[in-house]
């Protein structure tokens, strides 16, 4: 109910104009002490939004950045300068699952299989759009994703994108240490530290679905990336807890999206 009540306040506070921006920002200020003041009355621990063991300041800023859509990135150092946000879409908090997408699609829906896949006509050989060879319908030759088909941009806006294959890669142990039994606020995933700034990323062990299936809760995270690899596969990196990988997954399964800023143009 939260989540929702936050997603009304977002569409409301986008459809306002200019003129209306400072009473939108006190609006939110008010909106935002009132929610951490009643929370700290009935449970102190519910105020302590940011997860800093602690109830302070921080915790306005980020409900307030909850309101207004405004999204936090971590800078892993990367060599590409590629920041990862800290939420999937459709989350407010880093340990949230958020929703699940095929690729290509910008909302998220009840049952993912060829069928209801929207870049086909019901069946794995029927592809209409980011087709690489006619034995799987009509070749189009497009490989990366176009902006409205992009479930990050679609559902953030700015310059947020679904991570690149490339970017996806970046994420090995030359530039990166995993720990995967690690958990936030209760909730298992995998967590990624920087070795050149030891700053962290959480991604919480969402699993996907195949039809109306959650597969994997609990034991493995999915990170969907921008392009197609062959006709009905894309690229993906898959975090499981045993410490394995794998790099690609078919496309209508319904994944969670992680998405990134400075994303390499080329989309390679």
């Amino acid at each position: 109910q939260i989540n929702l009540a936050f997603r009304s306040l977002n569409r409301t506070f986008a459809a306002s104009n200019s003129q209306t921006h400072n009473m939108k920002r006190l609006t939110i200020l008010l909106v935002s002490l009132c929610f951490i003041s009643s929370a700290w009355a009935q449970t102190p621990r519910r105020a302590d939004l940011n997860g800093d063991g602690e109830v302070s300041l921080a915790d306005l800023t980020k409900l307030a950045d909850i309101l207004i859509g405004r999204h936090e990135y971590v800078d892993l150092g990367l060599p590409s300068g590629t920041l990862w946000a800290t939420c999937n879409v459709g989350a407010n908090f880093p340990e949230e699952y958020g929703d699940y997408f095929a690729f290509g699609e910008t909302e998220p829906k009840s049952n993912y299989t060829w069928g209801t896949y929207k870049w086909c006509e019901g069946t794995a050989s029927t592809m209409t759009k980011y087709c690489l060879d006619e034995a799987y319908g009509t070749v189009d030759s497009l490989k990366v994703l176009a902006l409205e088909d992009d479930a990050a941009r679609a559902n953030w806006g700015g310059e947020w994108r679904i991570p690149t294959h490339a970017q996806l890669n970046e994420l090995t142990e030359e530039y990166v240490t995993w720990n995967f039994n690690a958990s936030m606020n209760g909730v298992a995933g995998v967590l990624l530290t920087s070795k050149a700034n030891g700053n962290t990323l959480f991604l919480p062990y969402a699993g996907y679905y195949d039809g109306t299936t959650l597969i994997g809760k609990e034991y493995f995270t999915v990170c969907r990336g921008n392009s197609v690899t062959k006709t009905n596969i894309t690229s993906y990196r898959w975090w499981k807890r045993d410490g394995s990988f794998t790099f690609d997954g078919t496309r209508y399964y319904g994944t969670t999206i992680r998405p990134v800023l400075n994303v390499n143009t080329s989309g390679e």
